[in-house]
């Protein structure tokens, strides 16, 4: 089991399941107990471009 930091470029992108020219410039990880709601309030700040892995 690898921690956050413990990922590779070919992690990220196994685990997100996007290609390298997919790649946003940025992302967030959140995570936390009762994730729904703030998953919601994130979608409306970041904007509608978000993609959740599966």
């Amino acid at each position: 089991m690898k921690l956050y930091g413990d990922f590779e470029k070919e992690d990220w992108l196994n685990v997100l399941k996007l290609s390298e020219k997919e790649l946003p410039n940025a992302f967030i990880i959140h995570g936390e107990w009762g994730f729904q709601d703030n998953l919601s309030l994130w979608k409306e700040i970041l904007s509608t471009n978000v993609h959740m892995p599966k």
